[in-house]
């Protein structure tokens, strides 16, 4: 019986191709290609993965149910097919779009995140992360500073760093270039000189495989909905701000939390090195395009 997907990211995976099951989760189900880029299925509720297609929960359901690791799925123009199942994609794709940061993030993230006590993966409770001066946040400050001013910073020490399927270090690396990458004149030099290596099988080398494919979008500016979500109410000032933080950090045991410090730490940098220099733009001139 053929099942709809509600949304497909645009940034997904849809060539043809042959997958396999690569990992089940009560969230989320991880397919892999050929190239080793992953697919993620999602249950609705969670929001969306760069790389992901959202499913009606009774679908997620039971197809998680029936699926296990090593499955084969073959990728075809009108969608996913198993010898069982068939998921069509819409015909319409969703992308993400950043916006453009105001000067005032940094104090508004800051005010929300100091009363955290959510858990980080190294660094303690979150509130407590943001306003400690350690030395994991001065080396991600010193390689910051170094990429900008064109040098190869130094992530070995960082990426695959700390606990879960995505690690601490690549989970504030990627929150740290959200940041980055909702700054016109940063987004132009990433994109001229990436923060870090985008290719999915040298991350492999230094972390697991669905970190090294989120660590991959990333780069290139793709992030998940709930992510882009709470940079667009950074940017407006909005009231929903607050529960748009509470959604982030329902990432996984720890992952919210690092990539909420990995935002704090970029907007630290700026505040700190660059925010004179950078051409920001006035947060009522912000666009709703999540």
């Amino acid at each position: 019986m053929p099942r709809f997907t509600l949304a497909v990211s645009a940034f997904s995976p849809l060539q043809p191709d042959s997958l396999i099951c690569h990992s089940r989760f009560s969230q989320a189900i991880n397919l892999q290609n050929t190239r080793g880029e992953l697919l993620t299925l999602h249950r609705y509720g969670q929001g969306i993965s760069p790389m992901g297609w959202l499913l009606r929960t009774a679908d997620f359901d039971q197809l998680h149910q029936q699926l296990k690791v090593g499955d084969l799925f073959t990728m075809r123009q009108q969608g996913l097919y198993t010898s069982d199942n068939l998921l069509i994609s819409p015909q319409r794709s969703m992308a993400l779009h950043l916006p453009i940061l105001s000067s005032s993030v940094y104090s508004a993230l800051s005010t929300l995140l100091l009363n955290t006590s959510h858990p980080t993966g190294l660094s303690g409770h979150l509130g407590q992360a943001i306003s400690t001066a350690s030395p994991l946040i001065f080396h991600f400050h010193q390689q910051l500073t170094n990429w900008f001013a064109g040098q190869q910073p130094q992530w070995q020490s960082i990426i695959g760093l700390g606990p879960g399927l995505t690690p601490s270090g690549d989970d504030m690396l990627v929150g740290a270039m959200a940041i980055l990458h909702s700054i016109p004149t940063l987004r132009a030099r990433l994109q001229q000189a990436p923060l870090i290596n985008s290719s999915v099988k040298a991350l492999c080398l230094l972390t697991t495989e669905v970190s090294a494919c989120y660590l991959h979008h990333a780069t290139l500016g793709h992030y998940s909905s709930s992510l882009t979500h709470l940079l667009h109410c950074l940017a407006r000032s909005s009231p929903m701000t607050q529960l748009a933080v509470d959604r982030v950090l329902q990432h996984g045991h720890t992952s919210g939390a690092d990539t909420l410090l990995g935002m704090h730490v970029a907007l630290c940098w700026l505040k700190l090195n660059l925010q004179k220099d950078l051409p920001y733009a006035r947060s009522g001139n912000t666009t709703n395009v999540y």
